[in-house]
């Protein structure tokens, strides 16, 4: 097996919201951009976005890759990378025993304390995909991130190190231990909720999770390929099975060589308690048993229904033959059914429940966001008590009958807050372990009270930062999930929701900042920390999706906003002028200002550029000569 030292620059989606059908229409064997762009678009005309349908996790990768694509539009090869680092660590291998660089970094991110503003409510560290813990050492935690690596503690989460800094932006999407000997390690590379990052294969540790190898199991780019959970025999543990997009694999070595035991696109694989011989596993969207010890699986309970998009399972050791399901609806992401089964899997009652146990706020409601974050759960102790992940946490205590949600992603500050979007539930003893985009929660009260131990993990997905001018100590960064923060020296407050991207330090006034969210938010304090306030976006053009907001480099009351026109205020925000009109559909995704003559500015989509060389009285289009989608588009 050959060590892996990845570097994977480039994030690729490669099934962004499984069981949309827009979105299965718009990545159908795809392989170029500006296609898979068309198709979105064409699919968008007329209709209004809504929560829960994958329109804003669509347009992150779109912004996000857009700029990487080769001028035919064929999206990249996030290898290149890695071959490169091979070659350059073959040339100097005799003469450089090691390439890791000499500079010492400090972690200038770690949160040692959480603080937030009353405007913010969604204070986090990033977004955690799977937890493990020791199997002789409960202080000892695992965490899996989707492009920041492998994580651990040793001091039940009180601090955290990387594990995986020689294999740069890797996702984990799962991670299994050889209860024999907790030495050897195996991860599921991957993003296995967004897919932000494709999976590479199996990688195994035998040393405690120093270093890492390949498996057998190991995927090329044009694989295109996710693992979404990894399952290691109990007694057999060179016996671990892989449930992925195109199947489950199988390996009897230790991972040295994989079969396929079972075809399609997998979501979840566990034992029966007791009886390793039987397996359950679900797709997408259909219930499979297996009783020769996971060699073949049959469809049994619930067969295969076209009308839901996701489904998870949960078994209880308390009763082995109580199996639970939860299905998600294809049509908007909520709850389609709850699922109880008393025979190990050979039929399935619905449960009577009527809350949609995926919605976004405790009532319930309509939709949700299931193919980006739900799972299940089950007391060890009590088959009766049920957990489900959503956006928010769901508990039953009948077996299914009824649930009420424990907990609350409004509720910043208090025992009952665990950041939305959460992805993963999983009792470790009493102990009830959730990951979720704002990092790893637990409960030792079955949902009563809920602990953040996210400290000091350095996994926020940063889109932009700004240097204050009056303190060298102080930065406001724009994240994915957790929206825009803001640095004193010491600790980090997050101010203003959503995706953070641009964010301004006023150059005059020590209390005015400027922070952005997606889709043309902006917001504006000129009292600190606590003063901000959402701004009215001027006109009603549409923005893209990173909301372009830039400030003069000159006058830091003359601000530019990147709608489907250039839009400038000379009155920090106060009012907006536009100061173009290109006629073009599509918002822009760059406005950017020349550093030495403020009277040079430069405007782009995806397809088309202008600039202006006196302030946007007057603009000429430049795209001649530069790659487009093959649109065609006016210019002036």
């Amino acid at each position: 097996m050959r060590s892996f030292f990845l570097l994977l620059t480039f994030l690729f989606l490669s099934h962004i919201a499984p069981g949309q059908d827009y979105i299965k229409l718009a990545l159908s064997g795809e392989r170029n951009f500006y296609a898979i762009q068309k198709k979105f678009d064409a699919y968008w005309k007329d209709k209004t976005p809504q929560k829960g349908q994958g329109y804003k996790q669509f347009r992150r990768w779109e912004q996000f890759i857009s700029p990487r694509v080769y001028p035919s539009g064929n999206l990249p090869d996030p290898m290149i990378a890695w071959r490169e680092a091979r070659k350059y660590r073959k040339s100097v291998q005799a003469s450089a025993p090691s390439l890791r660089s000499t500079n010492v970094w400090s972690q200038y991110m770690t949160h040692d304390t959480l603080l937030f503003t009353q405007f913010s409510t969604i204070p986090g560290h990033g977004r955690v995909s799977c937890v493990e813990i020791h199997p002789d050492t409960p202080s000892i935690i695992y965490i899996g991130t989707p492009s920041g690596g492998l994580w651990k503690s040793e001091n039940f989460g009180s601090s955290w190190v990387p594990l995986t800094d020689d294999l740069p932006v890797i996702g984990v999407a799962d991670i299994a231990i050889n209860p024999k000997d907790p030495n050897i390690m195996y991860l599921a590379t991957g993003d296995n909720n967004a897919n932000n990052t494709y999976s590479i294969g199996v990688l195994k540790s035998t040393d405690g999770g120093l270093n890492w190898d390949s498996t057998g199991l190991n995927y090329a780019v044009s694989n295109i390929i996710n693992i979404r959970r990894l399952l290691m025999h109990p007694e057999n543990t060179d016996t671990l099975w892989a449930a992925t997009v195109t199947g489950i694999m199988r390996t009897n070595d230790g991972g040295q060589s994989w079969a396929q035991v079972h075809t399609g696109n997998m979501r979840d694989i566990e034992f029966k308690p007791g009886s390793p011989d039987t397996l359950f596993a679900t797709s997408a969207a259909g219930f499979y048993l297996s009783t020769d010890g996971g060699q073949q699986f049959s469809n049994s309970g619930l067969p295969e229904n076209a009308a839901i998009s996701r489904m998870e399972l949960a078994t209880s050791e308390s009763n082995p033959d109580r199996v639970y399901v939860i299905a998600a609806d294809a049509s908007n992401s909520g709850l389609y059914g709850f699922y109880i089964s008393d025979d190990a899997g050979q039929s399935f009652s619905l449960s009577p429940n009527s809350k949609n146990i995926l919605g976004y706020f405790q009532a319930g409601g309509t939709g949700g966001q299931a193919w980006f974050d739900m799972d299940v759960t089950v007391d060890p102790q009590n088959e009766n008590n049920i957990f489900t992940a959503g956006i928010n946490i769901w508990k039953s205590t009948d077996g299914g009958m009824s649930f009420a949600p424990t907990s609350d992603w409004t509720k910043a500050g208090t025992s009952e807050y665990v950041h939305g979007d959460v992805h993963n539930v999983e009792f470790f003893g009493n102990r009830l372990y959730t990951t979720c985009d704002g990092g790893i929660f637990y409960t030792d009260n079955q949902g009563g009270d809920w602990v953040d131990i996210s400290s000091n993990l350095t996994i926020h997905q940063i889109y932009s930062f700004n240097h204050s001018p009056f303190n060298s100590e102080n930065l406001i960064a724009g994240m994915q999930d957790v929206g825009s923060s803001h640095y004193d020296g010491q600790d980090w407050t997050t101010i203003t929701w959503g995706d953070g991207f641009n964010c301004y330090f006023d150059w005059t006034d020590s209390l005015t900042y400027y922070t952005s969210a997606h889709f043309g938010q902006y917001f504006k304090s000129i009292n600190g920390l606590n003063g901000f306030s959402l701004q009215v976006t001027p006109g009603s053009e549409t923005s893209a999706f990173a909301t372009v907001l830039r400030q003069d480099h000159w006058d830091p009351d003359v601000l530019y906003l990147g709608l489907q026109n250039v839009w400038q205020s000379t009155n920090g925000a106060q009012s907006w002028t536009r100061i173009s009109n290109f006629g073009n559909p599509f918002p822009l995704q760059r406005v950017e200002v020349s550093k030495s003559n403020s009277q040079v500015i430069y405007a782009t989509s995806n397809s088309w550029a202008y600039r202006t060389l006196d302030g946007g009285n007057l603009w000429t289009g430049i795209s001649t000569g530069l790659p487009t989608n093959q649109v065609a588009f006016a210019e002036i």
